[in-house]
């Protein structure tokens, strides 16, 4: 397995590896290179070179598995060869083993300190040098295969990271399409009542001139129905004038919910009487005679935003109100936990189908008739939770209604007043419990 050595002055360049690890045998004698290629070239490609300057050449042009060299070369030692190889990032993680005549634990010191992975004497035993490279051969491809998964690894990482930006930007997009057909279709429908009232205002403000004037000008016997006319048209502009203000209100509605959404500049936190502000959120849900309330509400006050917690409990309410049709149960729980309140909003109204269920808190959803309702409300009641920093959820399965469960941090002023407590139920009236068991 002998090579024929080409002088470098007329060529670095290396035939392909046939297949097998390439190893640099560097020596000054003939006979040192003979006997490494001896004992290695049965597993190895050896390539036998005689001083360091060729070692340093060869080996840029072509990377070898691993250099073997003796420390007493002509012109660059063997040492000095290992710190160039070392200093090469291209060369710096090929090992080189080096070769001495001398047994002096100082020269082995300093070529270990030169970067040497191995350091042996000679004479050489060849079952030990075969091991010695077996070893570092193997930590070599180990190290390279190890750096090879580690740059895939890096390439597939930034492909995913690339992925979910660019699944982050279509969500966006589809979030803010979303929001705009929604914001679109439900202003156009007040606006369809604006436009089509004012058209129809013009034209009675113009009938109620002529009757006005009919009704001068008419005889005795005629002005009593022209008189009719006038107040049957004067009827009729003021329910147009009815619509006109009903649209506009819920323009004014649309407009203050997604302004609840947006991002809030400020936040007045205060001392918040939770029992207190349940009870105002029933009020302004305006329940009606057909549902029965079920409060079990007695906390100490919370740190928090009273005029917040109290939007999302009337939208919790007025949705369950409407889930009903206007006649069940609705109970409002509220425990602490570590470190938070928990609000449970329970109703016993026909629940929310398995389809529907993930959609509840986004934007305009709503499975209300077209005018119905806006499908902002329970999106606007996590926008305000989250920005208390706390959560919202919901469970619920068809015909054993649903629950709303509420999250808010527990940061309570140590000298806070003693929270209100809302009445009790009549006895014959359904508890919390007994809901929660229902369901």
């Amino acid at each position: 397995m002998a090579r024929t050595f080409v002088s470098a002055s007329r060529s670095t360049s290396l035939p392909p590896s046939p297949g097998k690890p390439r190893i640099i045998v560097c020596d000054a004698t003939v006979k040192m290179q003979r006997l490494l290629q001896a004992v290695l070239g049965e597993q190895y490609d050896c390539v036998p070179l005689q001083s360091g300057e060729e070692v340093l050449e060869v080996a840029l042009a072509a990377v070898p598995d691993m250099i073997i060299a003796e420390i007493d070369l002509q012109g660059m030692s063997g040492m000095e060869l290992c710190r160039q190889v070392k200093a090469e990032p291209r060369l710096e993680s090929v090992p080189v083993i080096l070769l001495t005549g001398v047994a002096d634990g100082e020269s082995r010191a300093i070529g270990l300190e030169s970067g040497a992975d191995e350091y042996l004497y000679k004479p050489l035993r060849p079952r030990e040098l075969r091991a010695r490279v077996a070893s570092l051969l193997k930590l070599r491809f180990a190290s390279q295969s190890l750096e090879a998964r580690t740059l895939e690894l890096e390439s597939a990482n930034r492909g995913l990271v690339q992925a979910q930006r660019a699944l982050v930007q279509a969500e966006k997009l589809a979030s803010i399409g979303t929001l705009v057909a929604g914001v679109a279709h439900e202003i156009n429908n007040p606006l369809t009542f604006i436009t089509a009232g004012v058209g129809a205002l013009e034209e009675l403000i113009g009938e109620l001139a002529q009757l006005s004037e009919a009704v001068q000008a008419a005889v005795p016997e005629q002005r009593e129905q022209a008189r009719i006319e006038l107040d049957a048209t004067a009827s009729e502009s003021r329910q147009v004038l009815m619509e006109i203000a009903d649209g506009a209100r819920r323009l004014q509605r649309i407009s203050s919910e997604l302004k609840l959404m947006a991002p809030s500049q400020q936040m007045s936190f205060e001392e918040v009487d939770l029992a207190a502000e349940v009870r105002a959120a029933w009020k302004l849900a305006n329940p009606g005679p057909g549902v029965a309330f079920v409060p079990k509400v007695d906390l100490p006050p919370l740190w928090s935003v009273g005029h917040m917690i109290g939007q999302v409990l009337s939208n919790l309410f007025t949705n369950a109100i409407h889930a009903m049709n206007g006649k069940g149960l609705v109970c409002c729980s509220a425990t602490e936990g570590e470190g938070e309140v928990v609000v449970e909003v329970k109703d016993d109204g026909p629940g929310i189908a398995p389809q529907h269920l993930p959609r509840v808190f986004d934007p305009f959803f709503t499975t209300k008739p077209v005018g119905k309702g806006t499908g902002l409300g329970l999106s606007v009641s996590r926008a305000l939770v989250q920005k208390l920093g706390g959560t919202i959820e919901v469970s619920s399965r068809p015909g054993a209604g649903a629950t709303f469960t509420i999250r808010l941090p527990r940061t309570q002023k140590a000298a806070s007043p003693e929270s209100g407590e809302l009445e009790a139920p009549p006895a014959a009236q359904p508890g919390c419990s007994e809901h929660a068991r229902a369901q």
